[in-house]
């Protein structure tokens, strides 16, 4: 029982893994900030250079971010400071959002 219990906790940890993608390493910048939506609503479409070519959605051109949580929140400020200070990144995408993929984390360069 408990070796089928760990089984089903590794394959859980495995596909969480590989649903998401941190896009072939490449390394973006900014191109546009868009928000969207109602005013209780928080989300953004960003535009990063190049185009993510990895994402597996139909409209990699832009990516939605969900800005409602924390996480969200903490993405949203670090896409803005990368933007105003020049600095590149990785993206981590996981699905699409409809046509456009998900942003769902960053990693910043020197």
């Amino acid at each position: 029982m408990i070796k089928k219990l760990l089984g089903v906790i590794f394959l859980i940890m495995v596909s969480n893994v590989q649903a998401a993608s941190w896009n072939n390493w490449e390394v973006f910048q900014v191109m546009t900030i868009i928000i969207e939506g109602a005013e209780d609503g928080s989300w953004y479409n960003i535009r990063v250079k190049p185009t993510p070519t990895s994402t597996g959605c139909a409209d990699p051109g832009y990516m939605v971010l969900d800005a409602s949580t924390t996480k969200g929140q903490s993405i949203l400020s670090t896409l803005i400071a990368a933007d105003a200070t020049g600095r590149k990144f990785h993206i981590l995408t996981d699905g699409c959002d409809g046509v456009r993929p998900r942003l769902k984390g960053i990693w910043t360069l020197n």
